[in-house]
């Protein structure tokens, strides 16, 4: 589980906003609906709710910034490592692009 979150702003912002942690990465399955409004992978009941160890969960985050921002995400799981994917996605959240790419998993 993550448990460590970095952000580097670029430019008060501007230019760019980077966010790393070390959790175990998303699974490709994920990644089509990554980025879309109230989307989420990490709850399959109500009372799940009650459970959820991670940090977000409800894909407000995301799909917010894909509104008003070029969203990248750079991602690798043990099972891909060492590659991953880099995925580009449109203002709506929906997956435009995807790429593989050299990558490790738990960067930080």
């Amino acid at each position: 589980m993550e448990n460590k979150i970095e952000v580097k702003i670029k430019n008060y912002g501007l230019e760019s906003i980077i966010i790393t942690d070390n959790g175990s990465g998303i699974e490709s399955e994920n990644f089509e609906a990554l980025c879309r409004k109230n989307w989420t992978s990490k709850l399959e009941a109500f009372e799940d709710l009650t459970r959820i160890g991670s940090f977000g969960f409800r894909g407000e985050a995301l799909s917010s910034l894909c509104s008003v921002a070029s969203v990248t995400v750079i991602t690798a799981t043990e099972d891909t490592k060492p590659m991953g994917a880099m995925l580009e996605y449109d203002e709506k959240g929906e997956l435009k692009s995807q790429k593989p790419i050299a990558r490790e998993v738990r960067l930080i």
